[in-house]
């Protein structure tokens, strides 16, 4: 009994100073709002917002119907700091959670992207909550290259949420191509698993997310969209005014490392909806008062340490000059791609690119001219890759792609048409005086080799056979 009177006496002296630096925050955050903005904040009018049910790890409704995710927990921040009261409106799909902002019946959304759509019937923050790319998601054996996404996927379809900005996107972009609408983020997995859709617009994170947690050997990323999801919040241009610069300066209050720590807890994470308070109670008063005054170093450290050992990989494995990969980095992956390669009975293809005239380059225009040129390659041959794709710099003027899920020649042949032509306009660009292109040369995991030395030998044979054939 004297140790729990201890635990509680510990855990009410904890809570009592968070409500204090609580209040202080609130306080501090009512002192920067306008006469107008205080008369809102003060007006005990709730917030009611709208989510979106089936947008994990963003968002979704739990089996209980609460708003969870990371949407959810910046809210829970949102409302800690300012004091301002949001009350999540429950709905069973997205469309659902739009027609209910739409027709009043809430005040805002919780999250969503500016389209001029929206625009006609809502006020945006101008800081964004998060900002991220979009991604098309595929089977794992599709073997198509998705460069050009009209000439690629004039014989696919594409799966998009029904009412989404990135859906308008796409759809607007691309009006030739065929699409289905799925009415939530799970729906769209689950029509290209089922071969429904060929393929699936989706934003890079969830993507993720869920290819880690479901779909690891069904479902890979296709191709990178031109598309960036700005997150903001939006509120109904009927309401308050204040309403949205009272966000805004509620958003400024939220430091970067406080949206990263709520962004990791949700990727990385496994969370846990019930709290068993038996474990809690069982914890000793010593290993209390340790995590309460002592943990926050060894986090703190242990975040430093990773942090710092993340920028020195990065610093190892990364050319200086171009961005690209480099030598060693390119042992390392065909280390890791030719296990997995092994593992799934599959091939892979390695190309040497060696740039044409590259030399004459140098000595004519002077070797800065020449460092940009290769940057600007670099930059160019890496935008036409898929994630699963790497460009490594191995020589002055000559790189490696390695292809982990190609080996069909014939598309092999056309990737490496399209970066020859990249190249040489690249080249022209920069000045029309300079004719820059280049030769490659491929080898095919195992059949040329299954050593990294070998397939390098075999492309770069192959290389100099079709510099040799460029020159007759």
């Amino acid at each position: 009994m004297r140790v729990l009177s201890l635990w509680f006496v510990a855990v009410f002296a904890v809570l009592s100073s968070q409500a204090n630096a609580n209040d202080n925050q609130k306080e501090e955050f009512f002192e920067q709002l306008t006469r107008a903005e205080k008369l809102q904040a003060n007006s005990d009018h709730p917030l009611i917002y709208a989510y979106d049910p089936d947008w994990a790890p963003f968002e979704w409704k739990s089996e209980l119907g609460g708003h969870r995710g990371i949407i959810a927990d910046l809210y829970a921040l949102l409302s800690q700091k300012t004091g301002l009261d949001f009350i999540p409106r429950n709905t069973n799909s997205w469309s659902e959670a739009v027609e209910v902002v739409r027709s009043g019946k809430a005040d805002m959304f919780s999250a969503i992207t500016v389209t001029d759509e929206r625009k006609e019937y809502l006020n945006f923050t101008s800081k964004d909550i998060y900002s991220y790319p979009a991604v098309l998601l595929t089977q794992f054996d599709d073997k198509q290259v998705y460069l050009e996404l009209q000439e690629d996927a004039r014989d696919k379809t594409i799966a998009i949420v029904k009412d989404s900005g990135l859906g308008h996107y796409v759809r607007e972009a691309n009006p030739s191509l065929k699409y289905i609408e799925v009415s939530s983020t799970q729906k769209g997995f689950d029509a290209v698993v089922s071969g429904k859709a060929d393929l699936f617009a989706i934003n890079a994170i969830s993507a993720r997310y869920f290819i880690e947690k479901l779909y690891r050997d069904e479902l890979k990323v296709a191709a990178k969209l031109d598309y960036i999801h700005h997150l903001k919040i939006a509120v109904r241009k009927d309401r308050a005014p204040e309403i949205i610069s009272i966000l805004d300066k509620a958003l400024a209050t939220i430091s970067a490392s406080e949206q990263d720590e709520i962004f990791k807890k949700w990727t990385t994470v496994e969370t846990v909806e019930v709290v068993d308070w038996e474990i809690i109670i069982e914890i000793s008063v010593v290993f209390l008062i340790v995590l309460a005054f002592m943990g926050w170093h060894t986090i703190n450290l242990k975040r430093i340490v990773n942090q710092k050992t993340i920028e020195l990989d990065e610093l190892a494995n990364t050319d200086p000059l171009t961005g690209a990969n480099n030598r060693r980095k390119l042992h390392i992956d065909f280390d890791n791609e030719s296990k997995r390669a092994r593992r799934h009975q599959r091939k892979m293809a390695l190309l040497y690119l060696d740039l044409n005239n590259f030399k004459s380059v140098n000595d004519t225009y002077g070797h800065d001219y020449g460092d940009a040129i290769l940057k600007d390659v670099a930059l160019g041959v890496m935008s036409r890759l898929r994630d699963s794709e790497h460009l490594y710099r191995v020589g002055g003027d000559e790189f490696c792609v390695l292809l982990p899920e190609v080996a069909d020649k014939e598309q092999i042949a056309t990737l490496a048409k399209r970066l020859d032509d990249l190249i040489h306009k690249i080249g022209y660009r920069s000045d029309p005086q300079v004719d820059i292109g280049c030769s490659i040369g491929t080898s095919i995991f195992p059949d040329d080799g299954d050593q990294l030395n070998l397939l390098m030998s075999a492309a770069d044979k192959n290389m100099y056979r079709d510099k040799q054939t460029q020159k007759l």
